[in-house]
């Protein structure tokens, strides 16, 4: 499963779940995606082999929820969302071995070099275009009901004003024509809540759009 696929399912893991806050969300997601970290190596000539080996085994599965969970989790919240980080890391496992079977997935790793490769009993074909096209539409179905019904999506990782710019920037358009001059809107005033088009539109700040030359507030538009 690639990276992207990893983050939907942790987001999902957390949906699930009915996790509020958006910096546990961002914490069960990041973990979700964390064994990737060796990945980086199939990008340097020659060390391609070290992926799905310090990242992939049992040892990070027990140990890496322990220590986020103790370092990012507040106190009262640590026995609800300790197992969500356990439970995201182990979907990044199935999803890897059943997806991308055809690596080898060293759970002893570097204790032992016994490698289990899924491609002995699925074909790589079948795990390549049917369980991943498959696994994708499962993930991205309610992904978009979230999306929809929550108004957020993945990206809020990176930050909630980012997520809502982006959404704005791909869905007003089809719906929403700019308050001022009705060109189609691509953005929502930060003050006041009127729909622009890049025309009427000057950031504030990053992924903060205000109304050009001057917000007049206070109309305060639904999504």
């Amino acid at each position: 499963m690639n990276f992207g696929g990893h983050l939907l399912s942790g987001w999902l893991v957390a949906h699930s779940f009915h996790i509020n806050k958006v910096s546990e969300r961002r914490i069960i997601m990041i973990m979700g995606t964390l064994p990737d970290i060796d990945g980086i190596f199939t990008f340097v000539p020659g060390l391609g082999y070290l992926h799905r080996t310090f990242g992939h085994n049992v040892w990070v599965l027990l140990l890496a929820p322990v220590v986020a969970t103790f370092l990012f989790v507040s106190p009262p919240r640590r026995q609800s969302i300790y197992p969500l980080l356990f439970l995201s890391l182990a979907i990044h496992y199935l999803l890897d071995i059943f997806v991308t079977g055809w690596w080898p997935f060293m759970p002893l790793y570097p204790f032992s070099a016994y490698a289990f490769y899924m491609d002995r009993y699925i074909p790589q074909y079948i795990m390549e275009y049917y369980i991943q096209l498959g696994l994708l539409l499962i993930l991205l179905i309610p992904a978009v009901v979230i999306a929809v019904r929550h108004h957020r999506t993945p990206l809020e990782i990176i930050s909630v004003g980012f997520d809502g710019f982006i959404q704005d920037f791909v869905t007003l358009p089809w719906t929403h024509h700019c308050s001022y001059c009705g060109r189609r809107a691509f953005y929502r005033c930060s003050e006041c809540g009127r729909v622009i088009c890049g025309v009427h539109c000057r950031f504030a700040t990053r992924f903060r759009p205000v109304c050009s030359p001057q917000c007049h507030a206070p109309l305060r538009a639904e999504k």
